[in-house]
Parts: C-alpha cells; structure tokens; sequence
C-alpha cells in the first residue's frame, strides 16, 4: 500500500493546517519582538524564528489548500501577521494570483505593510529577484514596499529611485523609504531623511528621526521630533511609546533634564515625566518616583517607570499590589475591579532603604522590554 503524499494527508485535515498558519502569525509577533529586544542574531530571536519556520513548513506542506486558508485568513483580519503568512507562503510558490491578493488585502489595510515587508525580506533569495525592478515601480502601494524589502534581502541599493520612493504620496511607502536608506548606510541618508522630520504623517517623521539619530549631524534635531512625538495627543499610543523611548536615549542629558522639567510643570504632561525618568534609569530618581507614586495623577505611570527601572516585565512581587484600595482612599478609587497592579509607595521607600533598587545584573533575567532599552542605548552609542 502506498503512502499518502505530504499535500493529500493536510488536505483532509483543515483544522491542524489552520493550526500552522495561526501559530505562524502568533510567532511571527513574538519573533519581531525578540528581534528588536536582543537583535535577530540573538538566542531568543533564532528560537522564536525556529518555531516560526517550523509552522510555516506545515502549512506549506498543504499547498493550494494551506495558502488559500492563509489568505482567507489575512483577508479576514488585515492583521500583519496573518499577512506575513499568506505573502511567505504565496512567494515561496510563486503564487502570482495570491500575492495580487495580499496586495489589495494590505491597500485596504496599511497596518499589514509591515507584515508583507517581512515576508520578503525572509523569503528565498531566488523568489525575489525577479520582480525587485517591477516592484519598485508599481502602482500598487503595497508592491513598492515589498520592493524596498527585497532591496534590503539583497542589500541592493535603489539609487536615484530612493529619492523618488521617499516622496512618495504614500505615508507607509516613505516610512518604508526611510527605514531603507538607513540600512543600505549610503552617505547621503541625513541630507535625503532631514525634509521627512517635517512629514505631515507622524509615522514618517518617527522612521526618518529614528535613523537619524544614530548619526552625529542628525541627531539633535532628530532627538527634538522625537520628543514631540512622544508628548503629541494625536499620535497612536504605541508610536508615541517607541517615540519616548528614542527621545531619552538620543537626547543629550541637558536636553533631557529640560525636556522632563517642562512636561513636569503641565498637569497633561505630568504623567510622560515619570515615565521619561523610569526610561532614563536614573537611579537618583527613586525618591522623587516614590512621591509620584502616592498621587492618583501619576501612580500608573510610576508604577511603569519602576518597572523599566527594575527591569521587570510587569508590575509583579512584594513592591507591587494588585489592590489599590490597601494604598489609600486617594489610589482606591482608580481601581474599578479589574485595574492593573500598582507600585505601593511604603514598600519602595522601605527597599530603596536597603539598598534594593537595583535591576537584575543578569541580562538574560532582564524584561525584553528593558533588553530593548539597553540595546538601543547600544546601538545609538555606537552611532
């Protein structure tokens, strides 16, 4: 009796094939994470990535069937992982009606362009070569960014087209642009990326600041966008974050020191100088954090300042409570039965007595998110 080929034993199991391709998206979130924590070299990047291979191998394995759920599922929830997915798999089999559909599944939905980027720069070389010239030219959006990605796989420089891409009428395309120019490390990039500071769409403005921040002509205006970026209402909550931590490791400590006093002194921007402090890992800090600590206003946002000081991942142990109500009537009423766990003032000033406020000397015991800052701090020292 012959055995059932790879394809037609998937084929009538739709449910573990779906399995692969939701486990693909999961992983590939956490992969991108690790790789911006630790770099994706790093031990924990190239375990995630395994694991992120090995799922995209099964859905693989089920062919017509594994990339049609791939991209059902990418057109269902215009989600960057479940794109990376449909487009690795589309690419892989020169699938060229699928990748016309995560195309338009990407137009209709930019928040997936990240996911279709990485896909090609993972993809095999050989998928891409083809089609790199055709795609920096197509009219479709999303096809200029898979362009510059592939440019990126190849470490093939664009030449005079950089220009062009980096005043594109797309926001997602010149943020892509930018990030490029700062890869390829061409000589040129601080005079090409400088306009893009004052780029109407905020996301622009945070790629062209975080490449030139790494550089010494660019850097102290680069420090100032970003610094608006992270006090600005109107930018979306995780982009002002990324923002905040830039501005902290580019900023000079003067500037720094202003920057922090004057956001101290408006009650909107009160809670973004504790948070600039915990980012700073001042340890001079603790006792000025600590008071922040006892204040309705400012208690969450001290509580995550320890956090990035400790290098916790989450508010956790004897210096934190998940009840609110034990710090007071003043901190009981932020809590609503579900409130994330606050710092407790008393239990802090009684550890900074003894000397306890200090992170893990162990990086490996660090957050991923403290890992991140630290590397960051690295990679702009460098620059």
């Amino acid at each position: 009796m012959s055995r059932a080929s790879p394809v037609a034993m998937t084929a009538v199991l739709p449910g573990l094939v779906r399995q692969h391709v939701e486990n693909a998206a999961h992983f590939w979130g956490i992969w991108r994470a690790a790789c911006d924590a630790d770099g994706p070299e790093s031990v924990e990047a190239l375990r995630w990535r395994q694991m992120l291979e090995a799922h995209l191998d099964g859905a693989q394995l089920a062919g017509a069937f594994g990339r049609a759920l791939a991209l059902d599922l990418a057109e269902e929830f215009l989600a960057a992982g479940e794109v990376f997915v449909a487009a690795r798999l589309v690419l892989q089999a020169d699938d060229a009606p699928g990748l016309a559909r995560v195309v338009s599944a990407v137009g209709a939905a930019p928040e997936g362009a990240p996911g279709l980027a990485s896909a090609v720069a993972t993809a095999p070389v050989d998928r891409l070569t083809p089609h790199v010239r055709r795609w920096l030219n197509a009219r479709d959006w999303p096809l200029r960014i898979a362009g510059m990605a592939a440019c990126g796989r190849h470490a093939a420089d664009p030449g005079v087209h950089l220009a062009t891409l980096l005043a594109d009428p797309v926001a997602a395309v010149r943020t892509a642009a930018a990030h490029l120019a700062g890869a390829l490390g061409r000589g040129d990039a601080v005079a090409l990326l400088r306009p893009l500071l004052d780029d109407p769409a905020p996301e622009v403005r945070f790629a062209a600041a975080s490449v030139l921040a790494a550089t010494a002509e660019g850097r102290k205006a680069a420090a100032e966008v970003l610094r608006a970026l992270a006090a600005a209402r109107d930018v979306e909550p995780s982009l002002a974050e990324r923002a905040l931590d830039w501005a902290v490791a580019a900023s000079a400590p003067e500037e720094l020191r202003d920057w922090v006093r004057s956001l101290w002194s408006a009650p909107a921007t009160a809670a973004l100088a504790v948070r600039a402090a915990g980012v700073n890992w001042d340890a001079g800090s603790w006792p000025w954090l600590i008071e922040c600590m006892q204040a309705p206003g400012t208690a969450a946002a001290a509580t995550g300042a320890a956090e990035d000081m400790l290098g916790l991942e989450a508010a956790e142990g004897a210096l934190f409570t998940a009840d609110p109500r034990r710090l007071g009537p003043a901190l009981a009423a932020l809590t609503d039965g579900g409130a994330d766990p606050l710092a407790d003032p008393a239990a802090f000033a009684r550890a900074l007595a003894d000397g306890r406020l200090t992170p893990d000397a162990d990086p490996e015991d660090l957050s991923q998110r403290a890992r991140g800052l630290r590397r960051l701090r690295a990679q702009l020292s460098a620059g």
